[in-house]
């Protein structure tokens, strides 16, 4: 549906092109609304275009489970998915090492990155940073999704990946997010560990086998 869109809003802009030179100066200012309209919307099917190709690549539904990828790749697409939670009002801070592809289910990976990412944007209350960092050692791919939002208090620590345990408000946490997380992580024979301080942020650590 989306390639007839943008392919039908092409002829007709071509179309009004052809057209513009013929229309009586009465009409000239209807053909420019038109064509300004058109022109708007074939802006929003690329940015359509966009969302389906970065969904495409998050969930990697096209894939076999267990495949071969490279862990940068996933990263940014899911960045690119959760953009509106952050635009204008934190940066993203990309560091990314030369990294080997690992034996992984990618779809499950950008999972976690997901949910890190996410609660990573929710604990900066206004104005903040997201350190993203991507490296290798000899054996894992590790990486750092740090904050500079609100901390973890130590009691809270001990409990954080458990199942139903959220420090959100009512309505906005299950408390499954990071269970999952580690529930993925561990199939993948990784490790996920958080380090945190309150009101200096927090870093979450997922080391993957190579």
């Amino acid at each position: 549906p989306l390639v007839a869109i943008s392919s039908n809003v092409d002829v007709v802009l071509r179309g009004l092109g052809k057209l513009a030179p013929r229309v009586e100066p009465s009409r000239a200012e209807a053909l420019r609304t038109l064509d300004e309209l058109l022109r708007t919307t074939a802006q929003a099917c690329a940015r359509i275009s966009a969302i389906v190709k970065n969904l495409k690549n998050f969930a990697r539904l096209d894939e076999a489970e267990w495949k071969s990828a490279d862990l940068r790749e996933g990263m940014d697409s899911t960045l690119a998915l959760v953009e509106h939670l952050h635009r204008g009002r934190i940066e993203i801070v990309r560091e990314y090492g030369a990294v080997r592809p690992v034996a992984c289910h990618p779809g499950q990976l950008n999972q976690v990155f997901m949910n890190l990412l996410v609660n990573a944007i929710q604990a900066i209350a206004d104005q903040g940073t997201v350190r993203v960092r991507i490296v290798e050692d000899a054996a894992h791919v590790q990486i750092d999704v740090t904050d500079t939002g609100s901390g973890i208090g130590a009691a809270n620590l001990a409990r954080i990946f458990d199942p139903g345990f959220t420090t959100k408000g009512v309505g906005v946490g299950t408390g499954l997010g990071l269970a999952i997380c580690h529930q993925i992580v561990t199939a993948h024979d990784g490790t996920i560990s958080v380090s945190s301080q309150p009101g200096a942020g927090s870093t979450f650590s997922v080391r993957i086998p190579l």
